[in-house]
């Protein structure tokens, strides 16, 4: 036998060689599981209409592939539609007013019956789900409302009444609610005597362990955020530039003026269409400002970070009519920020993220509407 043939045949050669195949295999099993987690995916999904022209969700990777797969196939349109950015789980309503719950990794979805809600919201955790049912009563002309704001465990199908609430009204168009964490919701009432309150339900002990009472003079926004135990709210009172005031509840008390050096002087007519916490860090949330301006005459619109550590403020988009800016929200870890842009002549809709790092911003392949970024 030859050197060659016995090297060849040299057992604890095949033995070194195995063992380096196996290394190999593991450090590129573990490299590549490290970059799945290192590149979580950022995923959205909205309603859009299928090729059957069903209105479906769908849901998009921006890390990966932009291309949109359909989640579900009803054939009754998806009407509403709810995520959680820190859960797979996806909550929607079909035309038939049947509630659904859809694991948005599996694909396996759940009928929760008959709901006849309006908006709804899902807790951080995917474990709860919030929504209000009301009934309409007409009598000797006055009509009136008798409103029930519920809580349902996804997990058990068990449904709790948090709050009642009976007003005289022309119309019901919901009061807002959201959940703190896991286990708190706060929500606001409907205003008697011209008072408006703030209420946290613990869902734990089953009782709401704080109530906070406003004037309607004042203008009540409440935004959740799920970094800080506390629920935060935000009040502003109409005037010329519309200083807002932020407060917090239980333990700590913010009164703090957000500078208004993004809004030019000329303007008048000052408003925030809407308001995010940043998931993540504390004292930091985006704002949509709007305003006339005399100047231009017409209506502009800011996308503005605000600091309230250092009372600063960054712009970070710009646009004016007749484009308008809706609807923004960060995903779960706040390095992304997504906002819509909305043409008002020609109704044309375009979604557009922005990377709060690096500062970039692109566009996304959405034909739809009510994006939401979903957990992995």
């Amino acid at each position: 036998m030859t050197d060659k043939a016995k090297r060849k045949g040299n057992p604890r050669r095949r033995v070194l060689f195995n063992l380096l195949m196996m290394s190999v295999l593991l450090i590129a099993t573990v490299s590549a599981s490290w970059y799945l987690l290192q590149s979580s995916p950022e995923r959205i999904v909205y309603i859009a209409e299928d090729e059957n022209g069903y209105e479906n969700i769908f849901i998009v990777n921006l890390n990966g592939t932009n291309n949109p797969k359909q989640l579900t196939y009803h054939d009754q349109p998806v009407r509403m539609l709810h995520a959680s950015p820190h859960q797979s789980t996806i909550i929607y309503t079909t035309s038939d007013r049947m509630l659904w719950s859809m694991n948005a990794n599996t694909g396996e979805a759940h009928s929760h019956g008959e709901c006849n809600c309006g908006t709804f919201q899902i807790s951080p955790s995917g474990e709860w789900l919030a929504y209000e049912i009301g009934t309409r009563t007409e009598f000797e002309g006055e009509v009136s409302y008798h409103v029930l704001l519920r809580i349902q465990n996804l997990k058990t199908g068990h449904v709790r009444t948090v709050e009642e609430f009976e007003f005289v009204s022309s119309s019901w168009s919901g009061r807002p609610y959201y959940w703190v964490d896991g286990n708190l919701l706060a929500y606001t009432n409907y205003p008697i005597d011209g008072i408006e309150q703030i209420s946290v339900y613990d869902v734990e002990r089953e009782i709401v362990i704080e109530e906070t009472a406003f004037s309607t003079d004042y203008h009540l926004l409440l935004y959740r955020n799920f970094q800080a135990y506390n629920p935060r709210w935000t009040i502003y009172k109409p005037t010329f530039y519309s200083e807002m005031l932020i407060a917090s509840s239980v333990d700590t008390d913010i009164n703090i003026a957000i500078p208004q050096n993004t809004i030019e002087r000329s303007a008048q007519d000052v408003t925030h269409r809407d308001m995010i916490w940043h998931p993540t860090i504390e004292d930091q949330f985006i704002t949509i400002d709007s305003w006339y301006s005399r100047e231009s005459q017409q209506r502009e619109y800011n996308l503005v970070l605000y600091k309230l550590e250092d009372q600063s403020s960054t712009i970070l988009s710009s646009i004016s009519q007749p484009s308008e800016i809706w609807r923004i929200s960060f995903n779960s870890d706040g390095t992304k920020l997504m906002w819509q842009l909305w043409n008002n002549n020609t109704s044309e809709i375009q979604y557009f993220v922005r990377d709060m790092t690096t500062g970039t911003i692109q566009s996304i392949p959405i034909e739809g509407y009510y994006p939401m970024w979903v957990g992995g």
